[in-house]
């Protein structure tokens, strides 16, 4: 009876369903509605998916932060590598590096990667590592080792989550999975005034044809959304196979050091 009584407590939803819990839309929760509901009606966005074999690239990552760990003790996460990874792509098409004012497209001489965080209540925040081009692997580490602790405790400042030029999502790290553990594709929202945004979804293993073979590889899908206004379909696909072939070969990042 109890579980009725607290049902009509809190009335009746617009369709007619019963209530079973109200969560007002306020403070965080409602400055990231009001957020997204801009960027959405805002921008003229679409998204562009791919897909990367990071075979190489696991292996790569994994001797080096091995090294990495034993010599400095600073652990590497994939996130490093991928902001160093971004960073260079970026560099190649400063388009990507934009802002659109008015009737002037901004391009952008700071390169500075907001790495989206997951935090208590289910929500996402979204510190910067600011110049991410000119840090070093070891620098992008320590800084976002460094905003990481202080969103999980509440401690950002306007500085940490201000200045970015471009975002990344690891969509994998908390979208839908398949049976095999993979991940998926999704439509990542523009960090406004930013004018693109990647979403990787989760690495898998399949089945892929090189040099005539069947065989097995780790890929890793990513998905680029971008402000058509500022960016069309020509760079922004340009942009992503740069990203794609740079996973697919760690050898060319310079990841300073």
């Amino acid at each position: 009876m109890g579980g009725v009584s607290e049902e009509k407590d809190l009335g009746l939803s617009p369709q007619g369903v019963p209530v079973a819990e109200v969560l007002p839309l306020r403070g965080v929760r409602k400055m990231l509605a009001e957020h997204m509901l801009r960027s959405h009606l805002g921008y003229a966005s679409f998204t562009l998916m791919g897909e990367a074999d990071v075979s190489e690239f696991q292996t790569f990552r994994r001797e080096v932060a091995t090294r990495v760990e034993q010599e400095a003790g600073v652990h590497l996460s994939f996130t490093h590598f991928m902001v160093k990874v971004l960073a260079q792509s970026i560099r190649q098409h400063p388009i990507i590096n934009s802002t659109l004012v008015e009737d002037s497209i901004l391009i952008l001489a700071d390169i500075n990667i907001g790495v989206a965080v997951a935090i208590e209540g289910g929500f996402l925040v979204v510190p910067v590592i600011k110049q991410a081009d000119r840090k070093s692997i070891l620098e992008v580490a320590r800084e976002g080792g460094r905003l990481a602790d202080k969103a999980r405790n509440h401690k950002l400042t306007l500085e940490d989550v201000t200045g970015g030029t471009f975002t990344l999502s690891n969509a994998g790290a908390f979208g839908p999975r398949s049976s095999e553990g993979g991940g998926s594709w999704s439509t990542p929202i523009i960090t406004e005034p930013q004018s693109a945004v990647l979403a990787l979804g989760a690495i898998r293993q399949a089945a892929v044809v090189r040099g005539g073979q069947i065989v097995i590889r780790a890929m890793l899908p990513t998905s680029l959304t971008v402000d058509h206004r500022v960016i069309n379909g020509v760079p922004a696909g340009d942009f992503i196979r740069t990203v794609n072939h740079l996973l697919e070969r760690p050898d060319e990042v310079d990841f300073g050091l």
